[in-house]
């Protein structure tokens, strides 16, 4: 639940910019297709919204174990937005000081 909670906030704050998401799973994959162009790992990303909302969020119902792949899994999109943004960001400081030279 924390890689979720941190890969949730890091879309909204940082990669679209807002307080609060709309529609929590339309509004993350949105903020995904603005770093990431492949289809199917915004695809994918469902995968990981299910678990978080059947799962790991919500103890109304009968819970099953979440597996080490599953959390690797949600691990992994964190790693690669925030690799992602950060990288851009970097590219965008250092042409910003070319252009100073």
């Amino acid at each position: 639940m924390c890689f979720y909670r941190a890969l949730e906030n890091f879309i909204t704050v940082r990669v679209l910019q807002v307080t609060r998401l709309a529609n929590e799973l339309k509004d993350m994959q949105r903020g995904l297709q603005k770093l990431i162009r492949s289809q199917e790992i915004i695809d994918e990303f469902r995968s990981i919204y299910l678990i978080r909302s059947s799962q790991a969020a919500h103890s109304q119902g009968r819970q099953r174990e979440i597996s080490v792949e599953e959390v690797r899994k949600v691990k992994v999109f964190l790693d690669m937005v925030m690799n992602t943004e950060f990288r851009r960001k970097a590219n965008e400081i250092l042409r910003s000081q070319r252009e100073c030279s």
